[in-house]
């Protein structure tokens, strides 16, 4: 069998032993690596996006279910469409989740922004409203990592996780406002995302000015069903021009301030 590093486009690499032990090249060449080393070899290529080295890999005998030496499958880190198709055709389980947050791949895939990835998962049978254990959807982690092109993938392909929340009760945009996530935010809201629906403390997280902007916007998308992008630029920036850091558009009012009317309205 031909050396699965060289086989796997790693090439130049040192060849292996049956325990997948590295060794110098032999004069037979035709060394392979065990199981457990192809699983982390089809890790890495999956990570790569590599289609040619996955599908080799899985024929000859990786795991598409197993777990790397970093604890994760290889649906998780998936670099492309192609690669996560292999993975599905060879049997890899959707629906499996990470050890360190209990998120499926398509929880990953969304939090990196992997827009092609989420398509091809959630047309194999992965669903939006997946939770991990926070009971965070997809499209929380899409909404924390600002990853807009996930966020539209996930919603085009269903907008009923839009406005759940998770353990805390946040919904994604709460997450994507507290964060000061503005473009993640602004594509939740022109998907119909509802800022009426974040709980009491989200609501106090968000920059006074910010949180007039989101109203206003709301209002703006049901007159011309469109966002008012230039309206709601130029509130961010003058909420972010009366702070000394930009990280201080998310930070909590101090207590001592009085409830803004917009606020107040939105009660």
């Amino acid at each position: 069998m031909p050396d699965m590093f060289c086989d796997s486009e790693f090439a130049p690499a040192p060849r292996v032993d049956a325990e997948g032990l590295s060794r110098a090249a032999g004069a037979d060449a035709c060394r392979s690596p065990s199981k457990a080393a192809l699983t982390d070899l089809l890790w890495l290529s999956v990570e790569r996006g590599m289609a040619v080295a996955t599908k080799e890999l899985l024929f000859r005998g990786a795991q598409a279910n197993g777990l790397s030496g970093w604890e994760l499958r290889p649906l998780h880190v998936a670099g492309s469409p192609e690669v996560a198709a292999l993975l599905l055709d060879f049997g890899a389980d959707p629906a499996a989740t990470e050890e360190e947050e209990g998120g499926t791949c398509l929880h990953t895939a969304a939090g990196h922004n992997s827009a092609g990835v989420v398509r091809e998962l959630l047309s194999r049978g992965a669903l939006a409203t997946w939770t991990d254990r926070r009971e965070r959807t997809p499209l929380h982690w899409a909404a924390e990592s600002n990853a807009c092109a996930a966020i539209q993938a996930i919603l085009e392909a269903s907008s009923e996780c839009i406005d759940a929340r998770d353990a805390a009760g946040q919904t994604a945009l709460a997450v994507a406002l507290v964060r000061g996530q503005v473009d993640g935010a602004e594509a939740l809201l022109q998907a119909g995302a509802d800022p009426l629906a974040l709980d009491r403390c989200s609501r106090r997280a968000v920059h006074p000015q910010l949180w007039a902007a989101v109203l206003e916007a709301r209002h703006q998308l049901k007159l011309q069903s469109r966002l008012p992008l230039l309206l709601w630029r130029q509130a961010v920036l003058a909420a972010r021009a009366e702070t000394p850091h930009a990280t201080d558009l998310h930070s909590t009012p101090p207590a001592s301030s009085p409830p803004s009317s917009s606020d107040a309205a939105s009660r």
